[in-house]
């Protein structure tokens, strides 16, 4: 086990992390193995403190750029015959959907809801079928 950590590799990674929300691209950038800075997540309750704040910042970055995408739209050029004469917004439906299911869950969630009453002893029924069929 590696607990060696220096500040200057300690600030990097979780920089990396805030802007990744990736241990593993983190890890790799600042020369060290994913394995070694979990163990110093588990050594360092400061660096794991550390830790959540900076997934958090990528997490929520992640979800600003989702917003973007999804209600602002990228511009796109538009090619005809191999020249280009316009552009075109695009905008993400799909990205647009799981941001309004995140934030209004009970509007927009799927609500399907399963009710199961009866015998639901399956092996045996299955076990009983078999023996039936047996003496067939």
């Amino acid at each position: 086990m590696n607990l060696k950590m220096s500040e200057e590799k300690k600030m990097a990674f979780l920089t990396l992390l805030a802007e990744t929300c990736n241990v593993s691209r983190a890890a790799k950038a600042i020369g060290v193995a994913r394995i070694t800075v979990y163990e110093w997540r588990d050594a360092f309750a400061e660096f794991a403190a550390a830790w959540d704040k900076a997934k958090q910042l990528g997490i929520d970055a992640q979800e600003d750029e989702a917003h973007r995408r999804a209600f602002e739209g990228n511009v796109k050029p538009v090619f005809h015959q191999g020249m280009e004469c316009g552009t075109v917004r695009e905008y993400s439906d799909t990205l647009g959907i799981f941001l309004l299911k995140a934030h209004k869950p009970n509007k927009y969630r799927e609500n399907a809801h399963l009710h199961v009453s009866g015998n639901l002893d399956l092996a045996q029924r299955i076990l009983d079928a078999r023996k039936r069929v047996c003496k067939q």
